[in-house]
């Protein structure tokens, strides 16, 4: 007659089996702990969920844009607070890859921001942060390359999504695997 997962048939008392599972796991809640390679892919998975985010807002922008359905500095507005947002994310992403040593990631990820670089550079004069110029946004030639731009980036980010699930689940069932061995 089984009572639960806890006890066996022999009638062990709840000592016995919290003494053995102690001995198993001495610091306690062992199974709790992950490295923390698994904590850097869980973040950088967060941080490429807000990049898709990011693009996602700027493809739908551009396509308000494009319905008339809001001005061009209304637009502009929106969407160059976010620019450097994107571009810090991006950076930093980078920065965890060199620091867990995922060097073809480092390498993977370097002309995306080469291109950030070279865009954020040839940026138009304006006051504020940004790339976007209201008088520029409306051209339908500007229009349709930063809606490219920002689709091929949307692709780009949704790839590097699936990649980095895969790596961040890896690194924590490698450590489940570890600590039940």
């Amino acid at each position: 007659q089984a009572r639960g997962p806890m006890y066996n048939c022999t009638g062990d008392t709840i000592e016995s089996v919290w003494e053995a599972a102690h001995e198993a796991h001495p610091n306690g809640a062992a199974d709790l702990n992950m490295t923390g390679n698994a904590w850097c892919w869980i973040f950088v998975v967060a941080l490429i969920i807000a990049l898709l985010f990011i693009m996602v807002y700027h493809l739908l922008a551009f396509d308000e844009l494009e319905r008339d359905h809001k001005n061009p500095v209304d637009v502009c507005n929106s969407l160059n607070p976010w620019v450097l947002r994107e571009y810090g994310l991006q950076a930093f992403m980078i920065l965890l890859f060199l620091y867990m040593g995922e060097w073809i990631l480092v390498l993977l990820n370097l002309p995306l921001l080469f291109w950030h670089i070279k865009r954020y550079t040839n940026r138009p004069v304006m006051r504020e942060p940004g790339i976007y110029d209201p008088t520029l946004a409306f051209n339908r030639n500007e229009l349709s390359t930063n809606q490219s731009e920002c689709c091929y980036k949307l692709g780009f980010y949704l790839l590097c999504f699936f990649f980095y699930l895969y790596k961040m689940m890896f690194a924590l069932l490698s450590k489940e695997a570890t600590v039940s061995a």
